[in-house]
């Protein structure tokens, strides 16, 4: 189903010139100021508005600042359109800063040499009624250039302007998954955002000291026969969570000199790791990544979720804890990812494994490649039953398992190399190698829609 939006409209049109001749602009979507030198529409192709701002690169001024009055607290998707003219000239990192009642929420940088003509993502944001501003600035590495946003209010059925419906169809469904309509947020709403807009990621081995963990809950020992070292930053001095241009990229390194876990075992290999344990779990809701993953035998990133509660775990018994996988891949096929539940309590006779564990893995094959853009990976955790999806698209359920009711989740984000699933890097393989993620968001159901999924 579509999802259906309202778009929170302005007040009126306000335009200050630093240089040049200015010119009133069409645009609806927001009380719009802007400074500098304005373009002849007559450049622009699939443009919004009948003029728009082409800034040359400066210090840091707000060259654009659009400003809006949210009617009611909520969760809003902010898009951001420029032109598709004269892309060799544009910015790579043209940052918008969004304001909530004079506060700073995030400060997203868009490639605005590419995606031009059309309206594009900055982020899904958790507005309180009042100002909204959304400024667009000249500190980048080119000219930037200021033509439209919108702002809509997510799950709102009061609109029925289908230009601005935020959801977006895959070109193509993954093969062998089921071509259903996009996802549709109107059930659910915001609890968790981080989109790496950020000099530096808040790590620490301290369970609780900083927003991401760097250590499992068990410790520094490895799994799976894995061939890496997870490294914490600041203790080992190895670059594996660097943040760049916006993104998080996890990185894995081959090591000149080996470096020891607290066994004193010794790894040729570093790699990144960070969980939310102490800072952030959720029972049920959707967990989505974008991101971007790397090409390589070896390589092996995840997006995963352990109890918040391991003890609890231990005293029933289990040495391990249940696991859900919302997106694990296997850096030698960039075709084909992997969804998993890991349980001791079986909802079916399906699932795979001996002993008391069962796993429930699906290979999720698709015709893109994996290694070449960005896509959204989701799970849809319910007491009932998990959904996985694949930019929007629905690709694999299966029935809750009882060990995964009423339990809080954290999130795991890691890249291992190696071990009894991969195999080895070979010559093949590059390093460093990124994993690339451009935000996590979690939401959970809001309420409005009772027991229906969206």
């Amino acid at each position: 189903m579509q999802q259906k939006t309202t778009r929170l409209v302005g007040l009126g049109l306000l335009l200050v010139p630093l240089c040049g001749t200015a010119a009133i602009i069409d645009n609806s979507d927001g009380r719009f100021s802007a400074r500098g030198d304005w373009q002849s529409s007559s450049f622009v192709t699939g443009h919004q508005g009948k003029d728009y701002l082409y800034a040359k690169k400066g210090g840091g001024q707000a060259v654009a600042v659009w400003r809006y009055d949210v009617p009611a607290s909520g969760t809003y998707q902010i898009h951001a359109q420029w032109t598709a003219a004269r892309r060799e000239w544009r910015a790579s990192d043209a940052p918008y800063r969004i304001y909530n009642n004079g506060k700073l929420l995030g400060t997203v940088k868009k490639d605005q040499s590419r995606d031009g003509g059309r309206f594009n993502l900055l982020g899904d944001y958790p507005l309180e009624k009042g100002a909204l501003e959304i400024r667009l600035s000249n500190n980048a590495d080119s000219y930037v250039v200021a033509d439209a946003v919108k702002v809509d209010l997510i799950g709102d059925s009061g609109s029925d302007d289908t230009r601005n419906t935020m959801s977006k169809p895959v070109d193509r469904p993954p093969s062998g998954g089921t071509a259903v309509s996009p996802f549709d947020y109107h059930c659910y709403r915001l609890t968790y955002f981080d989109d790496f807009n950020v000099s530096q990621l808040d790590t620490s081995l301290v369970l609780g000291a900083a927003k991401y963990r760097t250590r499992y809950y068990w410790g520094d020992t490895n799994i799976n026969h894995e061939l890496q070292f997870y490294a914490d930053p600041d203790r080992d001095g190895l670059d594996v969570l660097p943040v760049r241009d916006g993104k998080l990229k996890i990185t894995a390194r081959k090591l000149q000199k080996p470096i020891k876990d607290s066994a004193g075992k010794s790894y040729r290999y570093a790699s990144g790791l960070i969980t939310t344990q102490g800072s952030f779990s959720q029972t049920y809701g959707l967990f989505e990544i974008r991101a971007k993953l790397p090409r390589g035998k070896g390589l092996w990133p995840a997006f995963w979720l352990l109890p918040k509660d391991a003890a609890k775990w231990h005293r029933k018994g289990y040495h391990r804890m249940p696991e859900l996988d919302v997106m694990e891949q296997l850096g030698q096929d960039m075709h084909v990812w992997y969804a998993t539940v890991h349980t001791m309590t079986p909802p079916n006779g399906r699932g795979q494994g001996s002993g008391a564990w069962r796993m429930y893995p699906t290979a999720i094959r698709t015709t893109e490649d994996l290694s070449q853009d960005f896509h959204v990976y989701g799970m849809d955790w319910q007491a009932d039953e998990i959904v996985w999806y694949f930019d929007g698209k629905e690709v694999k359920r299966e029935q809750t398992p009882a060990d995964s009711r009423n339990d809080p989740r954290y999130i795991v984000l890691n890249m291992g190399v190696g071990g009894s699933w991969p195999g080895s890097p070979d010559a093949s393989t590059h390093f460093p190698a990124e994993y690339v993620i451009d935000y996590v968001k979690v939401y959970a159901k809001n309420g409005r829609c009772g027991a229906r999924r969206h």
